[in-house]
């Protein structure tokens, strides 16, 4: 029953209806009547390690080498909506870096200066009712994603105006590694200042974003009232996910350039330089 003037016998109810109902979690507020369930979002927790290390050797007076570690290690949980874990949510990220450089001095007047780096990130979003239980099938909803991956097992996402509602936040996740290397010669003749060089990436990244399963939205549509809709089982709204992707993708980028520093006179100093560079699709 809902307000004071009406109700639906059960065998009215739809069939999903029922099943969802089910599930929908007993009032804790009878200090409010207008509000049978209250739900007070808690802090988001945050575990999280950040490791630096660098190292430096000076092989001798012409050449030096370092070398740096950076690590970022973290997880957060947010707290979920009800107490079966539905709306909570787990994100977890690691990601490092390793680089360096090499610094050679040839002579007074030419130097090299040759550097690397490479970088690994990982990050997964999930809900905590992932790879679970699959709640749409056991109240009836077909053809949405947590039929075909397990990360999108839990609630489906029910919105009524006026009401709490489970759902579940949209499961992703991303990997992506870096490498990269450059390398820059200065050399000084007479009254030019001379610096040329390049630099050379790859990125590849491995990457999961999709929507959600869907949600059905019951907004005071067809009986008069928003949760009468939804026990009657005719939504607004309607809407569904059922194909998932992964994306893929290796991106190469070139660039080399030339630089001249020109000391035409005391008074006179002419720049100039090209660059060329060069992404692939």
């Amino acid at each position: 029953k809902v307000g004071a003037n009406w109700q639906i016998p059960l065998d009215r109810m739809s069939p999903i209806s029922r099943k969802i109902l089910d599930l929908w979690p007993t009032p804790n507020n009878n200090d409010v009547l207008a509000r049978n369930y209250r739900f007070e979002p808690g802090s988001v927790p945050v575990d999280r390690d950040n490791v630096s290390v660098r190292g430096d050797w000076n092989a001798s007076s012409s050449d030096n080498v370092y070398v740096r570690y950076v690590l970022n290690d973290e997880s957060a949980t947010t707290p979920p909506i009800f107490s079966n874990g539905a709306g909570g949510r787990l994100f977890n990220l690691k990601a490092w870096t390793l680089g360096g450089h090499y610094n050679g001095v040839f002579s007074p007047r030419a130097v090299n200066d040759f550097g690397f780096g490479y970088m690994h990130y990982n990050n997964t979003n999930l809900s905590i009712l992932s790879n679970g239980t699959n709640f749409h099938q056991q109240v009836g909803i077909l053809n949405v994603l947590a039929y075909t991956d397990p990360i999108f097992t839990g609630t489906p996402s029910i919105s009524i105006p006026g009401y709490l509602g489970p759902g579940e936040a949209t499961p992703n996740y991303r990997t992506t590694d870096n490498y990269e290397f450059t390398d820059n010669f200065s050399f000084q003749r007479g009254s030019h200042a001379l610096k040329f060089g390049g630099d050379f990436r790859v990125v590849d990244t491995n990457m999961f974003y999709t929507g959600g399963n869907g949600g059905q939205t019951f907004s005071n549509r067809y009986s008069g009232d928003n949760f009468a809709d939804f026990l009657l089982g005719l939504p607004s709204t309607l809407n569904k996910t059922a194909r998932a992707t992964l994306w893929d993708s290796r991106l190469k980028y070139y660039a080399a350039y030339f630089h001249d520093d020109w000391k035409v006179t005391p008074k006179l100093t002419i720049n100039f330089g090209l660059r060329y560079e060069y992404e692939t699709p």
